[in-house]
């Protein structure tokens, strides 16, 4: 989501006591002691609703509510309700938290903390595995810092750290070891989630679509919230009879899949336009002509696998079985790739 915010609540450093919040600039009370901090928040309070504000005390933070509209790199805009909960600055922490809702006509649609999706129907954003590791790695690294901060037994920590990350990699869950108070649900990296993925195949009738729903089942699986599509270098053919049965028997219903062009790919997905993908696919080397180089990959390149056209249908569900196979085994590192 790229933010539309109030500049009034923006945090600004204080012209008395050197704290940031969002009144720092237009603040009443310069003849406050420092030790009398619990006035600096009702003067926020004060402040903010003398303005304007809708505002809910909630313990010592400031929570304050008001519609408010998002834009999507899509170009789309979303209304919705922001809400933003302001820390207590007194405490030695300035921080805004700032969750955006958006709801659609039958109820919630949205939840967005802090520029990361925290839920929506057309996607599930979490993984209980990279979850688990993620607090892991949070704790380990708190356990090695002294009360200063600084890192204590360098080398242990590092093995440590080395160990989860192992673990994720086998999970197909990138973890990092700078998570500590970040929240442990999410990719702090890749904030613009669902990522999408493209394979690009001749015509898109036969190995392209099967290998998109191999790959589709590969990311499904682990609940990573990624689309998969393909679509034709050259012109689009029928969905070849090879790829319909095998679509049919292993993935579902192939009458949804209809082939396309790399040159007509405006089309709808979660209602928004795919204007862009994140990690290209190409079956043939002589494909990524014309395509976006820092994103586009051959499928040997990501997998080792080199696909010929299968002479009959048993050929062709070994080819989808040998795909399926080896996205599982190698699809944390075809993730590494999307941008």
């Amino acid at each position: 989501m790229l933010r539309v915010e109030d500049e009034r609540l923006k945090l600004r450093e204080c012209r008395t006591f050197g704290y940031s919040c969002p009144v720092g600039d237009r603040c009443t009370i310069a003849e406050l002691k420092e030790e009398a901090c619990v006035s600096c928040v009702g003067e926020i309070r004060r402040i903010l609703s003398e303005e304007g504000f809708f505002v809910i005390p909630a313990g010592r933070t400031t929570v304050v509510v008001e519609p408010g509209v998002e834009g999507a790199r899509t170009g789309e805009v979303f209304e919705g309700a922001k809400i933003y909960v302001l820390s207590d600055p007194s405490s030695g922490i300035s921080r805004i938290d700032r969750l955006f809702i958006t709801g659609l006509r039958f109820g919630l649609t949205d939840v967005v903390l802090n520029d990361l999706p925290v839920y929506s129907v057309y996607g599930h954003f979490g993984s209980d595995a990279r979850y688990a590791l993620a607090r892991l790695m949070a704790i380990v690294n708190g356990k090695f810092l002294d009360v200063n901060g600084r890192v204590r037994d360098e080398e242990n920590l590092k093995k440590m750290q080395k160990m989860l990350i192992d673990i994720g990699r086998e999970l197909n869950c990138r973890i990092d070891e700078r998570y500590a108070f970040y929240s442990t649900y999410f990719d702090i990296f890749d904030p613009m989630v669902p990522k999408r993925i493209l394979i690009v195949s001749e015509d898109d009738s036969l190995i392209g679509p099967i290998a998109r729903f191999a790959l589709q089942r590969a990311v499904d699986d682990r609940e990573l919230g990624i689309f998969v599509d393909s679509a034709a270098y050259l012109e689009p053919e029928e969905l070849h009879e090879f790829a319909r049965e095998v679509i049919d028997k292993l993935y579902g219903n192939s009458d949804d899949f209809k082939p396309k062009s790399v040159e007509c790919l405006e089309f709808e997905v979660f209602r928004q336009p795919v204007l862009d993908y994140d990690l290209i696919i190409v079956l043939e080397e002589r494909f990524r002509d014309g395509l976006p180089e820092d994103r586009t990959f051959s499928l040997e390149e990501l997998t080792g696998l080199r696909v010929s056209i299968p002479e009959d249908i048993f050929e062709a569900f070994e080819i989808a079985e040998k795909l399926e196979r080896e996205f599982e085994k190698k699809l944390f590192h075809i993730l590494e790739h999307v941008c």
